[in-house]
């Protein structure tokens, strides 16, 4: 039988993908994993949802929502031993099923193949906005077919030329539509809405944007963090004081959050905090990339600018919250941020190398000012302003 657990949030499977040895870092994070949460609401609403393996409508033998159990290729064949540890053959005969956290994680990954799928066929997918994206990813699922088809070109057309009416109307008069007329009303009606724009003044309006610190820049920080911490499977006392495991990772800190956090990829916390069960990769992965977001917000919270930074400015301010070890960045911290929110980074990583917190986590702040140093000047800082904008346009959506 499955292990019961409680269902994962899609925002939670997002940073779980973001640890997977896919995470890419040229603008791969928008198509291969920004928009697979909105990417697996829609696909669920075309397939429905199954925790024990059925026959689809498109003629192959499936399990959670639309997943191909036949399809054995060398892939899905690691994702499922990776996330279900369960025998193919009892799963595959309805023997064995999965729980929401398996079936989730499932189709997260296939969100992501569908993406990616799509992209391989449309030219620029990169500009649309998720809402837009998770429609034709949807497409390539129920299509079923290893690449879409001419039938589609005309929709493609007009949703690149930002016409998203005319782009629903021609989905509707394709042969797909006409086999999937549920999921085709479903698609067209979201494809009219097409990405309506977001401008940064509303975004400030409506608060502190999440995505940037708590989604975005998570890849960047989770590499931040281990180059400080390192790594360890099994549970270690850590040099800050606490019980830890994986990048740092506080098991003496036994909150709700945590507590259902280890619960999530099904670990034993007694046992873990023991040493006499460790975690695998995967599974230091996901924890270490909720701790990524938890360091961001933190940071967030002392540094008000913090979503006006790049991710490699970002990652240093998270890792110094992580490594600092305190609920709020102090006093020590306040010219460091004042340099920074005036994008003079030089100055910044001078005033980080006199703070205490320096003196005492030397090898971290070495590499820590120095990175603040490059700023986010590989890009310059109007150019950072100017795609924090229209990402949020991207996210809003």
């Amino acid at each position: 039988m499955a292990l019961s657990s409680g269902v994962v949030p899609l925002g939670l499977l997002a940073l779980f993908l973001l640890s997977a040895p896919f995470a890419s870092a040229s603008w791969g994070p928008l198509d291969s994993l920004t928009c697979v949460p909105a990417t697996t609401t829609v696909m669920e609403r075309s397939e429905g949802r199954s925790r024990c393996a059925y026959d689809s409508r498109l003629g192959y033998r499936a399990i959670g929502v639309g997943y191909n159990l036949d399809d054995k290729s060398d892939e899905r064949m690691r994702e499922i031993s990776t996330i279900t540890q369960t025998d193919y053959g009892k799963l595959y005969c309805g023997e064995e099923c999965l729980n929401d956290v398996q079936v989730n994680a499932l189709l997260a990954f296939d969100a992501r193949r569908y993406l990616l799928r799509a992209k391989e066929r449309i030219e620029n997918f990169n500009s649309f906005c998720c809402n837009v994206q998770s429609i034709f990813a949807d497409v390539a699922f129920t299509h079923a077919k290893s690449r879409l088809g001419e039938q589609f070109s005309p929709s493609i057309d007009r949703a690149l030329s930002s016409q998203y009416k005319e782009a629903a109307e021609e989905l509707r008069r394709s042969e797909w539509c006409r086999e999937h007329e549920k999921v085709c009303a479903a698609d067209t009606r979201a494809m009219e809405e097409g990405c309506p724009t977001a401008s940064m003044s509303s975004s400030r309006k409506a608060g502190s944007w999440l995505p940037a610190n708590s989604l975005t820049c998570v890849p960047a920080t989770t590499t931040v963090m281990e180059r400080s911490e390192g790594r360890s499977r099994c549970a270690y006392d850590s040099r800050l004081g606490f019980r830890a495991i994986g990048v740092g990772y506080n098991l003496d800190d036994k909150s709700d959050e945590r507590m259902r956090e280890i619960a999530t990829i099904l670990a034993d916390y007694e046992k873990l905090y023991r040493g006499e069960a460790c975690l695998n990769d995967l599974q230091i992965n996901t924890l270490l990339a909720l701790d990524a977001r938890r360091y961001l917000l933190r940071a967030g919270e002392s540094v008000k600018t913090l979503d006006n930074f790049c991710c490699n400015v970002q990652a240093v301010f998270a890792d110094v919250a992580f490594t600092h070890a305190k609920t709020r960045l102090g006093a020590q911290f306040d010219q460091t941020i004042q340099k920074a929110s005036s994008f003079q980074w030089r100055e910044a990583a001078e005033e980080l190398r006199q703070s205490k917190w320096c003196r005492k986590n030397e090898a971290a702040c070495k590499v820590d000012a120095q990175q603040l140093e490059e700023g986010c000047a590989s890009v310059g800082d109007s150019a950072v302003l100017a795609f924090l904008d229209s990402l949020r346009g991207l996210m809003a959506a």
